[in-house]
């Protein structure tokens, strides 16, 4: 779901490229002191500037982590039974199941070790919040374990 802003933004997006384009248009005819002094305008006015990141996929942040957490120990639904819920089915007997190359095809033809994968990162994130709620060290321990065991078999995978 996109917000509000989010055509305002590519507007905006749209107008700072078309300009660029015209500057680089002006460039090519005169001489390079024009780009100098709209880089300086652009710098100081802020349109230059790098802007937070917000992840596209992930709208939780610590304020969220703590209201859900006082929530479920308080025993106040829904929170209570969704906690519930997410610690059934969470084993605490999970084993991670790295790969060195991932291969997974349009509807998973050919898997090799794509499930896993994902069935390690919803293990991680689910051990994650669970041990954010209860605090229990057996939680963050197969954190650990899944982020450490995938980091022997594909140390490089974080970057790509």
């Amino acid at each position: 779901m996109q917000n509000s802003g989010s055509s305002t933004y590519q507007q905006i997006t749209l107008s700072f490229f078309s300009l660029f384009y015209y500057i680089n248009q002006y460039i090519m005819r005169h001489n390079i002191r024009f780009l100098l002094i709209v880089t300086m305008l652009l710098l100081m006015t802020g349109i230059g500037t790098a802007q937070k990141f917000v992840h596209p996929g992930i709208d939780m942040n610590p304020a969220d982590l703590e209201y859900m957490r006082n929530q479920v120990l308080a025993g106040e639904q829904p929170w209570k039974d969704a906690y519930d819920l997410l610690r059934e089915k969470t084993p605490l007997d999970f084993q991670v199941k790295p790969f060195a190359h991932v291969i997974s095809g349009p509807y998973s033809q050919p898997d090799i070790g794509g499930k896993d994968l994902s069935q390690s990162a919803r293990m991680a994130y689910s051990c994650a919040v669970l041990w954010y709620i209860s605090r229990e060290e057996c939680y963050a321990e197969i954190v650990i374990d899944i982020y450490a065991v995938s980091m022997r078999i594909t140390p490089n995978c974080l970057w790509h």
